[in-house]
Parts: structure tokens; sequence; C-alpha cells
């Protein structure tokens, strides 16, 4: 029974102390989102897949104009840049994912069905001299400072 009684009372302190440290002081972490604000005057995404907008198994424009990245810069109000694939994408997107059919809207008439090694590349319209978005589906570092590291993109 005592110890019943004081888990009791332990509970109910730590319950008091958790509802006190709750306090609403909204302007300490705001801070507002627009272009005018010099912290977002330029930005740079730099990532893998995730930031480039790879889903589905496969990148195109349309991803790319979903991934957070470019959401996080229309937020801020900042000029935003990436390197736009061409449809259907490099590889496409999977567009059924019982058939594992990909995309294939904007592929040439006549080519054969898209496939996970098939690459749209670049489109010419997206090519400026300034890129916002850098990130690289797949990069990763297993050890920055060696060369020989399997893991390491070259």
């Amino acid at each position: 029974m005592y110890r019943l009684t004081h888990l009791t009372r332990v509970a109910a302190v730590g319950a008091v102390i958790a509802v006190g440290a709750c306090e609403s002081k909204r302007d300490v972490l705001t801070l507002p989102l627009s272009g005018n604000n010099q912290i977002f005057q330029s930005y740079v995404a730099i990532g893998n897949s995730i930031t480039a907008g790879y889903q589905s198994g496969g990148i195109n424009d349309s991803t790319q104009r979903q991934s957070y990245a470019r959401l996080l810069a229309g937020q801020m109000g900042t000029m935003y840049h990436y390197p736009s694939l061409n449809m259907p994408g490099c590889p496409p997107p999977i567009a059924n994912g019982l058939t594992g059919a990909r995309v294939t809207t904007g592929a040439p008439t006549g080519a054969p069905a898209p496939t996970s090694t098939t690459c749209y590349v670049r489109a010419a319209s997206s090519v400026t001299d300034i890129l916002n978005n850098v990130a690289v589906p797949g990069a990763r570092v297993l050890d920055p400072v060696s060369a020989s590291t399997v893991a390491s993109n070259p």
C-alpha cells in the first residue's frame, strides 16, 4: 500500500512539473517567413534523394516540385531554381504499385516503356546560372576525408 501511494505521489508531482513547464511563448521561436527578411535572401538545399524530390522509385519534374526544399523556399519567399528533369523522369517514378508500371507521360511517341534504368535527362529550359537545389539522389558518405571509401561518391 505504501509503495502504491508513493508512486502515485511521484506521478502527481511529475505531472505538475510537466504542466508547469508548458508555456506559450510563441515569439521566442517564431520568425517571419518572408523574402524581405535578410536571412532568407539566398538558400541552397544540399542533400540526397528526399531533398531532390525522389519519390516512388524515381524522380521527374513533378516530384521535384513536391520536394521539401522547394516547399520551404516557397514559404520563405526565396527565389528557387532546380535542375528540372524531362518527363517522364530519370528514372520515371512508379505509377502503379501493383504492376510496377512507370510514369510514361512525356515519353517520346513510339519509345519503349520506361524502366528503372530509363533516364530522360535535364530539361534545357531549367538551365540557369543559379541552382538552389543541388541534392543528389543516392548520395552518401562514410568517410569524407578518404577518397578510397567504397561508399563515397566519386
